[in-house]
């Protein structure tokens, strides 16, 4: 092999090496700016949070719910762009999900059968659900999910 083979092969070698350093470098920027964004959304959103749920407009729990999803596909893309993350999954998770699924349950039409189990006096229809007032179950589980969200973000984004 030449000397001026070698000299290409080295330099080949030093391009790439410098590729992978600025793809690293990119990466880590990347993680950092997605951090930043998402604590300073995070902050934002604790701060909007008493005004947003003491107002007496429904919209505005619905922009704190977009705030939320919007901050979690943040942390989606800031995962799948900088491929640093997290995922802990934990007993928290765990509770806070089954609650959550107990509200969609209660939502869910269930045929007489099944309904007897929970619910043994509520045979008058052949389809019916476990709860009362199903728009304030529906509201309770939309408010659940924003707060589902809300601690998945602040949890696997720490």
């Amino acid at each position: 092999m030449t000397s001026a083979a070698r000299h290409e092969e080295l330099a080949f070698v030093e391009r790439a090496a410098l590729a992978d350093g600025e793809r690293v470098g990119f990466r880590s920027l990347g993680a950092r700016v997605g951090d930043r964004m998402i604590f300073g959304g995070v902050l934002a959103l604790v701060l909007l949070a008493p005004w947003l749920y003491g107002s007496d407009h429904a919209g505005a729990l619905l922009l704190l719910g977009w705030g939320a999803a919007a901050l979690l596909l943040l942390w989606l893309a800031t995962l799948a762009l900088a491929g640093a993350g997290r995922w802990a999954w934990s007993g928290g998770h765990t509770w806070i999900a089954l609650f959550f699924g107990l509200a969609v349950f209660q939502l869910l039409p269930l045929p007489l059968s099944v309904e007897r189990v929970p619910l043994p006096e509520g045979g008058m229809l052949s389809w019916n659900r476990l709860t009362r007032d199903p728009a304030a179950t529906a509201a309770a589980a939309a408010k659940l999910a924003l707060v589902l969200a809300f601690f998945f973000l602040m949890t696997l984004s720490a």
